[in-house]
């Protein structure tokens, strides 16, 4: 029987601790292929990048779900991994466009197979129907979110 306190406290608990090890393990899974130069977090980066290559400084916290001051860190630390540049808006000095560096673009192929492989791992014993109704269900709770 549904348990509405027991069971709403429990689907955010089993949520949490699901994102802390998929980041922590999906690092792991990086560190071991591209030593310091990839993580989970500079990943969600590049890949929103890789969609579109240049994006604004807001659009991309947007689209990573990364609030403004912390995405600024991250993209410091990028810049100086030779990941991404900044670009200057012209006629806007406070605005900045975040490009990929040809070092990002090199390592897309690589790391979308290692994010790929890992996520066959992360998702065994689940069948294709019970993963799309996985994404399905959580893109609605990211949703509800929003």
């Amino acid at each position: 029987m549904f348990d509405p306190e027991k069971d709403i406290t429990s689907f955010a608990f089993i949520l949490y601790r699901c994102a802390i090890a998929f980041r922590n393990e999906l690092n792991r899974e990086f560190n071991q292929v591209f030593g310091e130069d990839l993580n989970a977090d500079f990943w969600f980066i590049l890949s929103a990048l890789w969609e579109e290559d240049t994006l604004s400084h807001n659009i991309l916290a947007e689209r990573v779900s990364r609030d403004k001051a912390s995405l600024s860190r991250t993209l410091d630390i990028m810049e100086e991994k030779g990941l991404v540049k900044r670009l200057s808006v012209v006629g806007d000095k406070r605005s900045s466009k975040i490009a990929l560096t040809g070092k990002a673009y090199d390592l897309k192929a690589k790391a979308t197979e290692t994010a790929i492989q890992f996520s066959q791992y992360e998702l065994k014993g689940l069948n294709p129907i019970e993963i799309k109704e996985l994404v399905r269900m959580l893109n609605q709770v990211f949703s509800n979110l929003k």
